[in-house]
């Protein structure tokens, strides 16, 4: 399982968090037994995996994350959850249709005691309809959901003026990003990863 080096200068020294991010992962892979949480064969490798990739924008200076975070699309809680446990300070909302994975993601934050974090059992597309959701957020992020036109168009309701959003994309980003209409947004920052995906952060300009 992940250990992290050099933990202090992303934690504002916060302790314990190694332990929190192993304690976490196991809980991942002991469900995704029976609940299919994540799904490939060789579950540990691919959970430490995610777990060292959503904490990049901690590392990459272009990203700045203020809170209120909502993070669209998290499945078993990635990347919310690992970023949430370094920086236990961020207010984050989980947003995952699958009933399964928000009841998953609940358990968890309960019996871990983390705080300030909130689960939604919801589409995207319904988080938008809510007007008390306009502007409410400061940060979105999400891995490997949509298309990249379409989570910007929800962003642009959830994000306050200048906002920014952290996309951790595959390789149909290239064509994606050519059909975009980028008015609204600064010209994005892409950070190409060792995995072969690119985490791609965009923020939106003031109105």
């Amino acid at each position: 399982m992940l250990i992290i080096k050099d933990l202090a200068k992303f934690t504002n020294g916060a302790e314990n968090v190694n332990n929190l991010l192993i304690s976490y992962q196991q809980r991942v892979v002991n469900s995704s037994k029976r609940m299919n949480l994540v799904s490939r064969s060789n579950v540990e490798n691919l959970v430490t995996s995610l777990t060292e990739e959503s904490l990049i924008p901690l590392q990459w200076k272009a990203c700045i994350l203020r809170s209120p975070i909502i993070d669209i699309g998290t499945g078993a809680g990635f990347p919310g959850i690992p970023l949430k446990l370094v920086r236990p300070e961020l207010e984050l909302t989980l947003v995952d249709s699958n009933r399964r994975k928000c009841a998953f993601m609940k358990s968890t934050i309960g019996d871990m005691g983390i705080e300030n974090v909130s689960v939604v059992n919801a589409r995207a597309e319904d988080i938008v309809r809510e007007d008390d959701n306009r502007g409410r957020f400061s940060t979105l992020i999400s891995r490997g959901v949509r298309d990249t036109g379409q989570m910007l168009e929800w962003a642009d309701y959830l994000l306050s003026d200048e906002g920014e959003v952290i996309l951790w994309k595959g390789s149909g980003f290239d064509s994606e990003i050519e059909k975009i209409d980028l008015q609204g947004w600064v010209l994005p920052d892409i950070l190409r990863l060792p995995s072969g995906l690119k985490l791609v952060r965009f923020m939106k300009k003031r109105k």
